[in-house]
């Protein structure tokens, strides 16, 4: 009752786990499996963009300055990024909810990191006319 075949994407990185240890693991998978004892994580490999606008970043002269940019990024590590966002894989369905998720907490993260090296960037000189 729990064999299923699974194929998945080449742009998306599977993990095939089994009492939490990855037994199978790569780009674009295509196996059977007993879902009742086998989890799954897919990882996308694709780029994703993410927005910023930062308007409380001050100088050094205490000068407000607006911040705004683009920021494109790619996964590289699919294990530590499985590990720390839940891209837990059960149904298609589940799996796209979890993605655009997963996509808003990157970004945010992302965007964190662009703050934050900005901010020491700016706080760091002068405005001059």
């Amino acid at each position: 009752m729990g064999l299923k075949h699974f194929k998945f994407q080449p742009n998306e990185y599977v993990l095939v786990m089994k009492n939490g240890k990855v037994v199978n693991q790569g780009i674009g998978l295509a196996f059977f499996c007993n879902t009742l004892s086998t989890g799954m994580s897919v990882v996308p490999t694709v780029s994703f963009d993410t927005f910023f606008a930062f308007d409380d970043v001050m100088t050094s002269d205490f000068q407000g300055i607006n911040i705004q940019g683009d920021i494109s990024y790619i996964i590289r590590d699919y294990e530590k990024v499985a590990g720390m966002i839940d891209f837990s894989y059960t149904s298609e369905s589940e799996y796209e909810n979890k993605k655009a998720e997963a996509k808003q907490v990157l970004g945010k993260r992302i965007t964190n990191l662009a703050k934050t090296s900005a901010s020491k960037f700016v706080n760091a000189r002068d405005v001059k006319l």
